[in-house]
């Protein structure tokens, strides 16, 4: 008896705490010493009911796991889409693959949660918090598409990384692009920046790392910060061939900003300054095979007076519609200094290379800028006859001979170039093959007394065979004619 009693006691207080969490209750377990009961569901009158409870001796055991799974999809109306943040062995893994259109209606419930899964267009996420329900439910590594249309708002949460990849049109015209996380790389796809007023993007805890590539930034004013104070802490943003266009002030970068940008395009800006280091706390800027178009500004770069340009900044290999050089400029005030570049991009020029020979054997290799201007010292390759290449560097005069050559041989020269020339290509056939060595000829005379012959008598006619220099010569083949009697001796 006294252990019914304590079981009701108990199963009172469990359902009174439970009434006080939440309006509806599915299921409670209560346990007392060794055994356990199981209520599937209590009524409101449940007190008037307490006395018919029978106790088995046997336990009903409840698995707590499929419980938390349960009340999970209970109270979040998602059966299907977990909330990566408390991802774990439990809930299973979240989806690395959600769909975002903004525009779709009719994908929430009167809570603003999503009621789809978001696992293609035409399960694709929709509302104003559509993309902020994506970036919270993506797993780790993940892979958000976000439809052509305005998103307005943006804050991403989670310590994970996660990709945005936008289609077509797909605008972000939010003034915050805030990142409350404790980290991760999050990247941005083909997406256009254009806000009504200036843009913001501030990593507002820790390490966070954010990528932009193919991105457009139609924006007045761009400010790059990091939100926490922490010396040691870095926010590293890279934009990589991303578009800067029709903005009036700068980018202003902040404290602890790391920021990269490379095969960005500049264009159509009217500034004091492209980029305004605004603290001493900035990590560092780079701009790399960057093109400026039609901006008017005092330089791509502004510093403080106290600054040393290269502690800061690096400007590299870019191309300009003016005349750049990598002079530090002054403001008329003293106050900030300016830099176009730290290493101005060198335009290679084109190569010429000529293959000839003057020498039975040897085939001269020589390389030459467009103006015949020799280069030396220039590494190239070449091979004989399709055989394997050699290495070879020209000298002064922009020559390399290739020797020892025989018979019929085919000479392949290749120079890939460098920063200053490009490359080139070509080949020649050369017959070096040994002939018959012939004497050359030289002048002779020959001389014969003359004489009358009388009939059946017997005379004798001395032929003489010399050089022009009167020597004679011996072992020659003369042919003598006598009226029509003709015979070849030999002297």
């Amino acid at each position: 008896m006294s252990k019914k009693i304590c079981i009701c006691l108990i199963l009172i207080f469990c359902i009174i705490g439970a009434a006080s969490a939440a309006e509806d209750v599915s299921a409670d377990v209560v346990d007392v010493a060794d055994d356990s009961v199981a209520v599937d569901a209590v009524s409101d009158d449940v007190s008037d009911s307490l006395e018919s409870v029978v106790v088995e001796d046997e336990p009903v055991v409840v698995d707590s796991a499929s419980a938390q799974d349960e009340s999970v999809d209970e109270v979040s109306g998602q059966s299907d889409i977990l909330q990566s943040s408390y991802n774990d062995d439990t809930l299973g893994d979240a989806p690395m693959e959600l769909y975002v259109n903004i525009s779709r209606q009719g994908t929430t419930n009167e809570d603003d949660e999503q009621i789809v899964s978001g696992a293609d267009w035409e399960n694709a996420y929709g509302g104003s918090d559509a993309l902020f329900d994506a970036i919270w439910n993506i797993g780790n590594n993940g892979v958000i598409y976000l439809a052509s249309g305005e998103c307005k708002s943006f804050t991403s949460k989670g310590n994970k990384n996660y990709t945005i990849i936008g289609q077509n049109n797909a605008i972000i015209s939010a003034k915050y692009i805030r990142e409350n996380t404790d980290g991760g790389i999050h990247t941005f796809i083909n997406i256009i920046f254009n806000p009504t007023d200036d843009l913001a993007l501030v990593n507002q805890r820790y390490d966070a790392e954010r990528v932009f590539i193919n991105c457009t930034f139609k924006v007045p004013n761009m400010h790059l910060a990091c939100g926490n104070d922490v010396e040691e802490s870095t926010g590293l943003m890279k934009f990589e061939n991303c578009i800067f266009e029709d903005y009036s002030t700068f980018i202003d970068v902040g404290k602890h900003i790391n920021a990269t940008f490379t095969n960005c395009t500049f264009k159509n800006i009217q500034a004091d300054s492209i980029i305004k280091i605004t603290s001493n706390m900035v990590q560092y800027v780079t701009l790399t095979e960057c093109i400026f178009e039609n901006c008017v500004m005092n330089g791509v770069v502004n510093l403080p007076m106290d600054t040393d340009v290269t502690d800061y900044v690096t400007i590299e290999d870019c191309t300009y519609d003016f005349d750049a050089t990598t002079d530090v400029i002054a403001s008329e005030d003293n106050e900030n200094h300016y830099v176009n570049a730290t290493k101005l991009k060198i335009t290679a020029v084109d190569s010429a290379v000529d293959i000839s020979s003057s020498e039975k054997g040897v085939v001269v290799v020589t390389l030459t800028d467009n103006t015949t201007n020799p280069i030396a010292g220039a590494t190239f390759k070449y091979s004989v006859n399709g055989g394997e290449e050699q290495t070879a560097t020209t000298g002064d005069d922009g020559k390399y001979a290739i020797t020892g050559l025989t018979g019929e041989v085919t000479v392949a020269v290749n120079y890939e170039g460098n920063e200053s020339f490009n490359g080139i290509s070509d080949s020649k056939f050369f017959n070096f093959t040994e002939e018959p060595v012939v004497p050359p000829k030289v002048a002779t005379k020959i001389t014969a007394p003359k004489v009358s012959a009388t009939y059946n008598v017997a005379k004798n006619l001395v032929i003489t065979l010399t050089d022009k220099d009167g020597k004679a010569l011996a072992n020659k083949k003369v042919t003598v004619k006598v009226g029509t009697i003709s015979k070849t001796l030999t002297t």
